[in-house]
């Protein structure tokens, strides 16, 4: 089993992999909470791409293209949901 620790918390490989955020939504009762929230998890899933980054460069140089371009493949979809939370960031604020 492949574990990952990154900024407090720990990522499982395989297939019983289970990624826990505890978050209290009920607590955004405020603005700032609630664009807190919004901005921590535009930066949150900005580390996840760069950690994509590397992975699709690990799995080049280990010969795994096929498995490289799905996961680049992947890393445009999720770059393209993470800009539009960054954009909902600029619309908050206006």
């Amino acid at each position: 089993m492949l574990k990952l620790l990154h900024e407090g918390h720990t990522h499982e490989g395989g297939s019983d992999h289970e990624h826990h955020h505890h978050h209290h939504h009920d607590e955004l009762a405020s603005k700032d909470q609630a664009y807190a929230l919004l901005s921590y998890t535009f930066d949150h899933n900005d580390h996840h791409a760069g950690e994509l980054d590397d992975l699709v460069k690990t799995l080049r140089e280990n010969g795994k293209d096929a498995v490289a371009d799905k996961v680049a493949e992947a890393q445009v979809k999720f770059r393209e949901g993470n800009a539009l939370l960054h954009e909902a960031l600029h619309a908050y604020t206006e």
